[in-house]
């Protein structure tokens, strides 16, 4: 086995400092656990469970912050959603939908209502980050959790687009007074 460095004792500590477990930090540096151990309690180190706990809450809470910053910000984008579809509803506004013509051309047209699969899309769309927005707030949920519910609304909001044909935009007929 290589021989033991300065630049390995300095990663050794900057590991310990960000809370790695012994285990981990042996399977960073390619060492033994025995060899990692030496070296730790030579640089006044130690790997006790309250070191670990320690650095472990800390992990915890930058994961929560993350989850409310991303649970903040998709509430910013549901209220906008929701303002958007109240405007029209009430006559303030008008909805922006997406036309295919002939040829595949696409042009986006204003109206003064909501086409009913725009809006049965729109609501969909609302209620898929409403939950989203519940999973990014539930403390049990985990990082990888939290990306994975992140994709999921990034694939619904894409459908949103997506799905909208011409045959749809061919049935649009505004409501009835």
């Amino acid at each position: 086995m290589a021989r033991w460095t300065d630049d390995e004792d300095r990663r050794l500590e900057e590991l310990h400092a960000d809370g790695w477990s012994l285990n981990a930090i042996a399977k960073e540096m390619c060492r033994s656990k025995d060899t990692i151990g030496r070296h730790a309690d030579s640089l006044g180190l130690s790997f006790g469970t309250e070191r670990t706990a320690e650095a472990t809450a800390v992990k915890v809470l930058g994961v929560r912050e993350r989850k409310a910053a991303a649970a903040e910000a998709e509430l910013r984008i549901l209220e906008l959603a929701q303002k958007q579809v109240l405007d029209v509803l009430d006559g303030n506004g008008e909805w922006s939908t997406l036309r295919r013509g002939e040829g595949g051309s696409e042009y986006v047209d204003h109206l003064g209502f909501i086409p009913a699969r725009d809006l049965r899309e729109h609501t969909n769309a609302r209620s898929g980050s409403a939950a989203i927005i519940d999973k990014l707030s539930d403390a049990t949920v985990d990082a990888a959790g939290a990306k994975s519910t992140l994709a999921q609304m990034h694939d619904i909001l894409t459908d949103l687009v997506d799905n909208v044909t011409a045959e749809d935009i061919a049935s649009l007929e505004p409501p009835e007074k």
